[in-house]
Formats: structure tokens, C-alpha cells, sequence
């Protein structure tokens, strides 16, 4: 190595060479990622002398204690030797990371809404003169894209009297682009894409085309408080769609489409969050997904809640659900409560502990919001626990980034199933053992209780797959899966007397009534309406993938038989290995929906759980005896 020598923790410069401030150190905790730095010998920039303007990579050394951190020196298109950390990706070249932290632009940005459009204006600077084009592009795949139109002539950027006058260089850099919504909304109808991150892309004299987050400001960084930042709602298809402005958590301009929200429901907000100044009452606050359901481990902590005499407890629900009358009128019109009402929102923003079994975010107005209130409610509370809506290890969450600490609605506190699934959260995303609840989720008690039940149902079930919105139903995707499996039992007289449950995820169902409407027309009668427990507990045979049902399902006594036939695939798109393999099933395995499936089912129908089932299934969750609920509640109570 011929500018850097190193020990077991630290890289160091080599006598005769530093950085600008002097420091001999390069790995230290305020280097920036991906930031270009130069390096100096007595006290001038480094020059390698070839002769050429490309970017040459002159040295990589691997950062002692670091799994992915790479220190990479360099000739830039000047000549100047400067050096950059950057966290290694597989998927480009050293080169091409480079240029692209080289050609990463300065920017300032606004917006404002024109009618059907929305206008993003400010500033894009390039440090290199080597971009030919820039554009604004919306999405993770950049499916949608815009020209940023630059007010001044090339030229004018490139005078280089004006860019010796910083004002006059920023002002030289001034364009627009302009965003059409209701193209945001096509795209939506046609791909169910809800988030839209917005980038810069800029595309080089040579065709290359780099990728940046558009944000505020270029300096932005991490912050919660970007958590709470949204525009107003932009109503682009009346009394249905609405479109508003987030900001990532690093700053990230996000377009998102979501559903329309009645103007009573900010009016009743705004009235309840001054209410709330002279409630001094504080609440326990139980939800479940979307507010909208009673039948998960949170409405079954809240109802132990309410046998043991809580005052503090309160249960948000939609007041459309079919029982909301029935449960405000067993427990109080002040305790259930509904979703968007005032009563709702007060116990929102006095709130001491948010516990549901879902993320935190399930009590905003709608699934995706710009209320700020309420987000500030959910950040300043430091009682957020999750019950967890199934066992999470079936699919590897955890190499996934699920339950980072950073994301602004994290739980504080989770309920886990056993040491196994502990110890996971505590490797991954950093959880403290105090953190955890090893109790057993609660609504594994309902399948124990009934485990006795007489079960005579066949239920299919899979995970719903994100990858198979293509905006077609290809061979083997997952509405394909669903058709070949009822093609299945039309033809198989096994199943003439039986009672099959095809039940499709909530996402697939919305996006066959949308998109493929005729689909959907046709096989609605076969399909499953109804709470997805009671098929569960109905069943004695339960077929589905590396959904979490399977662990309610077992604990209730049904039989499994795993489809993992796209098992390859969904782990390739997941980009890590299942946690539920071979070694630690607790069903039978079918690669195909075919006659071999046939006869898995009936031989599972006409059988017990195997014993080393059973056993596998111990390991992985290990509170069984129908007590879940009264532990997590006394645990609770405790915080």
C-alpha cells in the first residue's frame, strides 16, 4: 500500500501524507460515508501525474471491524489523489460508486401545487460539467419521470466568472419541474405503488444515468422530526384519491396516494387536540390493524383490561364494524371508541401506552397521513407495544431491516414467543432484553382454547408477494397459484363434501377487484368471506407458504402442508434465507399444486400431528398453555 498502513482497528496515512485538517487518522467515527475527501503532503492537494482525466482507482483496502466498509483511493477527473469510505454493494462496480458520489449534486428544493400539477423549483448544482441531462424520477423503480428544466442557458452555468461569484453560480443553477398528479394516480391504479420516493437522476455524456434522494436540502440527514413533516392533501379524484408530500427520515421527498379524507375529520383534530389541553386524564389506547377490526391480540388484552377493572383502558375501532354498537354497549360508550371521532382523538393525544398489534401508525386518519398531531402523539410516547399480529419466523424479517430502532414509529416494547425469537430481536435490531416480552402472543390462546373443536375444514392460504404486481396474472404467480389450487378441487372428488376455505390475502383481493376485475368475477363465490380465525380453527388441514398463520394453525391443532414450490424465489426476493426450513418445519412440504398435493391433503386429514411436528414447533414457540393474555397484560401494567 503505498499512501496507508494499517493495524488491527485503525488505517493510518503514511508518513508525508494527511488529510486537509492535518489528521493521519482516515478511520475515524466523523468520516463521512461516501464522502470524497483529498489528500494532502505538505499542505498541497496530491497529484497523480498520467495524463488522464479518467477516474483511476488506485488502492481498496477492506476497514479493519467493519463487515461492509471499504476505504477506496483515487485519481479524479483532475488528477487529485482523494480518498472515500463507502459501504460495499455487490451490485456495482468500485468505479461506479465513485462517480457516483462525484457527480452527486447540491440541491435545494421546494414545491407548490398548480392545479393538476405539482411544481418542484430550486436549485440542482453538479460539481462535475460532465451531465449532459437531469431529471426528476418518482418511485423505487423510477417509473415515473420529468425533465428539470434549467431557467439560465448552459452556457451561462458554465461562465466561469459566474462561478467564482457564489450567488451568482447558485442562481446560474435555478430550474423547475413540473409533476403531473394524475399521472402519480395512473401509476398508482396500475401498480398499487403508495410511496413514491422522488430522485434526481442525472445522466452523464456517457449515457450513465446516477440516482440521488430530491430532499429540502442536499445536507439533510437522519432526524426523526422528518417523521412529522407533510404537506397538505392534493385531492385528485374526488371523495376517493388524495396525494400529499412526506419526508423520509433522512429528509427524502416522498409522493404519496392515499385515500380521500373528509374535511369534518381534520376539523374534529384540530377541535380534539384543544380539548385535550384541559383532559387531564391519560389513556391506555388498544387498536388493531387499520382501526379497524376486534378479533387480534389487542382487543383480547384489552378485554382482560376490562375484567380486572381498568379505568385507563379504551379500544379504537371503525364504527362501521359490525359489532361496534354491540361492544360500546357492553363496555361504555367512553371506552370504545370510534376511529375519527373526537372522543378517539383525545385519548390519542393524552395517550400513556399505544398497544395493538400492529405498528403505531394503524391509528393515523387514514393508513398513510400528513397529521401531524397524531404523529407527534406516536413519537412522543414511550409506551409503544407491539403484541405482534403472528410468530415472526416464518419469513426472515430480521435480515430485512424489519423493526429498525431509527424508523420514528418502532415499538418500544414487543411480546415474543419464545427464547429463539428473542434472541433474534436482540441481534438484529438492537432490542434490550427489558425490551421484550417473552410471554406468547395473546391470541395464540383463542387457538388453544379451542383445540378441541371439531375439525372437519380444508383452508388455503398464502403470503401475499409484492414482486407479482406486473400488472398481468403470469404463470405461477400468485393469483395463478390461487386459480391453479381451485382448478384442483373441481376436479378431485375428495373434495366434493368437504368444506374448503380459499382464502386470499387482503392485498390480492383489492388488487383482483382492481385490476383484473373479470378474475375476480369469476372466482368471488369460491372464496372465503369472513374472520380468518374461524377457518383456522375450523380446519384440520391448513395449506399455505411461510405465512404466519401456520403457527396459529398448529397451535390449534390443524395439520400443516407447507406450498413452498416459489420458495427459491420469494428468499431471492426477500434477499434473505426463510427461517422456517427443512430442519425446523412442522408440516409436511409440497413443491407443486398438483395430485401430489391431493394426497398430502387427505393423508393429513385422515391423521394426528406427527410428534416430531409437534417437537419442532416447541422450539419455536414455547408458551402454550393458554395463558398468554393474563401474562402480557401484568406485564403491561408494569411499564
Amino acid at each position: 500500500m503505498k499512501y496507508v498502513i494499517q493495524d488491527e482497528k485503525r488505517l493510518y496515512f503514511k508518513d508525508g501524507y494527511n488529510d486537509f485538517n492535518n489528521n493521519k487518522l482516515i478511520n475515524t467515527k466523523k468520516r463521512k460515508l461516501h464522502r470524497k475527501y483529498f489528500i494532502y503532503s505538505d499542505e498541497q492537494k496530491l497529484k497523480n501525474d498520467n495524463g488522464s482525466n479518467d477516474i483511476a482507482l488506485l488502492e481498496m483496502i477492506r476497514v479493519p471491524n467493519s463487515i461492509d466498509r471499504l476505504l477506496l483511493i483515487y485519481s479524479d477527473s483532475k488528477n487529485r489523489i482523494s480518498f472515500m469510505i463507502v459501504r460495499e454493494d455487490k451490485k456495482k462496480t468500485l468505479i461506479h460508486t465513485i462517480k457516483e458520489a462525484e457527480n452527486k449534486p447540491a440541491h435545494r428544493m421546494n414545491f407548490v401545487r398548480f392545479f393538476d400539477s405539482l411544481y418542484l423549483f430550486g436549485v440542482i448544482r453538479h460539481k462535475q460539467d460532465n451531465i449532459k441531462k437531469v431529471d426528476v424520477s418518482l418511485g423505487y423503480e423510477k417509473s415515473l419521470s420529468y425533465p428539470f428544466k434549467y431557467i439560465f442557458p448552459k452556457n451561462l452555468k458554465e461562465n466561469k466568472v459566474i462561478n467564482k461569484i457564489n450567488k451568482l453560480e447558485v442562481l446560474s443553477n435555478l430550474g423547475y419541474s413540473r409533476i403531473s398528479l394524475k399521472e402519480l394516480l395512473n401509476n398508482y391504479k396500475k401498480t398499487s405503488e403508495i410511496n413514491n420516493p422522488i430522485f434526481i437522476s442525472s445522466t452523464t455524456n456517457d449515457n450513465i444515468t446516477y440516482d440521488y434522494p430530491l430532499k429540502n436540502n442536499y445536507r439533510d440527514k437522519y432526524d426523526k422530526k422528518h417523521y412529522l413533516y407533510g404537506s397538505n392533501r392534493y385531492t385528485v379524484e374526488k371523495n376517493k384519491f388524495d396525494i400529499f408530500m412526506r419526508k423520509s427520515i433522512t429528509g427524502q421527498y416522498v409522493l404519496v396516494v392515499t385515500d380521500y379524507l373528509k374535511p369534518i375529520i381534520s376539523l374534529k383534530e384540530y377541535v380534539a387536540k384543544v380539548m385535550s389541553k384541559f383532559d387531564r386524564k391519560s389513556y391506555d389506547v388498544y387498536f388493531e390493524k387499520f382501526s379497524n377490526g376486534a378479533n387480534e391480540s389487542a382487543f383480547e388484552v384489552f378485554k382482560y383490561a376490562k375484567s380486572k377493572k381498568s379505568k385507563d383502558a379504551v379500544y379504537i375501532l371503525n364504527k362501521n364494524h359490525e359489532k361496534f354498537e354491540e361492544l360500546q354497549e357492553l363496555y361504555g360508550k367512553d371506552t370504545v371508541l370510534a376511529h375519527n371521532s373526537i372522543k378517539a382523538f383525545i385519548a390519542i393525544f393524552n395517550s400513556k401506552k399505544l398497544i395493538s398489534s400492529d405498528l403505531s401508525s394503524h391509528l393515523l386518519r387514514s393508513l398513510y397521513d400528513n397529521s401531524k398531531y397524531i404523529k407527534q402523539a406516536i413519537l412522543g410516547n414511550k409506551n409503544k407495544v407491539f403484541l405482534q399480529h403472528g410468530v415472526s419466523l416464518a419469513t426472515n424479517i430480521f435480515e430485512r431491516g424489519y423493526f429498525n430502532r431509527k424508523v420514528p414509529i418502532a415499538p418500544d416494547y414487543i411480546v415474543t414467543n419464545s427464547r429463539y425469537e428473542s434472541n433474534l430481536f436482540i441481534k438484529y435490531p438492537k432490542y434490550q432484553r427489558f425490551r421484550l416480552i417473552e410471554e406468547g402472543v395473546p391470541n395464540i390462546d383463542l387457538y388453544i382454547n379451542d383445540r378441541e373443536k371439531i375439525k372437519k375444514d380444508i383452508t388455503f392460504m398464502l403470503t401475499w408477494r409484492p414482486w407479482d404486481l406486473t400488472g398481468q396474472v403470469e404463470i405461477n404467480s400468485y393469483i395463478d397459484r390461487y386459480l391453479q389450487f381451485i382448478e384442483l378441487i373441481e376436479k378431485n372428488k375428495f373434495f366434493e363434501n368437504k368444506n374448503v376455505n380459499v382464502i386470499l390475502h387482503p392485498k390480492a383481493k383489492l388488487m383482483l377487484q382492481n385490476q383484473f376485475p373479470e378474475i375476480y368475477s369469476e372466482i368471488s363465490e369460491k372464496l372465503y368471506e369472513g374472520d380468518i380465525k374461524d377457518a383456522l380453527i375450523a380446519s384440520k388441514v391448513v395449506i399455505t407458504d411461510y405465512s404466519s398463520i401456520c403457527f396459529y394453525a398448529f397451535a390449534g391443532k390443524s395439520n400443516l402442508i407447507f406450498f413452498w414450490g416459489d420458495k427459491e424465489k420469494a428468499e431471492q426476493e426477500y434477499g434473505a434465507k426463510n427461517i422456517l426450513q427443512e430442519h425446523n418445519i412442522f408440516g409436511d412440504i409440497s413443491m407443486d399444486i398438483n395430485e401430489e398435493l391431493v394426497q398430502k391433503i387427505i393423508s393429513n386429514y385422515n391423521n394426528n400431528q406427527s410428534d416430531e411436528y409437534k417437537q419442532n414447533y416447541s422450539k419455536l414457540v414455547e408458551y402454550t398453555d393458554g395463558n398468554n393474555t393474563k401474562r402480557v397484560y401484568d406485564a403491561i401494567s408494569r411499564l
